[in-house]
């Protein structure tokens, strides 16, 4: 396979869910999910409907840190890719990457 990664930048959100693959194209394993904001949170990735093991409650906070993906992360061409953010006081700024082996 080969590692590549998508990077997804979210600007005053509150607490929602965001699109980020509304249709994958090709088949992907998601490894990690590197991820910073402009305030502590939480996130959630999901594919299709079911949360990623390790990637479903995510503590995003201003320092740059690194989540390990343990299961449920493979992503079929045609599966939605959403980030549901809680716990957001007001609005945040976040960045995430999802580091991701494409099959």
């Amino acid at each position: 396979g080969k590692r590549c990664e998508l990077v997804c930048r979210f600007r005053g959100i509150a607490n929602s869910s965001q699109l980020v693959d509304p249709a994958a194209t090709f088949p992907y394993t998601i490894v990690k999910l590197n991820h910073e904001g402009s305030e502590a949170l939480t996130a959630n990735v999901r594919i299709a409907s079911t949360s990623v093991t390790g990637l479903s409650a995510v503590a995003v906070t201003t320092s740059n840190a690194d989540s390990s993906a343990t299961a449920a992360n493979v992503v079929v061409a045609g599966d939605r890719l959403t980030v549901i953010f809680t716990d957001i006081a007001t609005t945040a700024d976040v960045v995430l990457k999802l580091v991701v082996d494409r099959d």
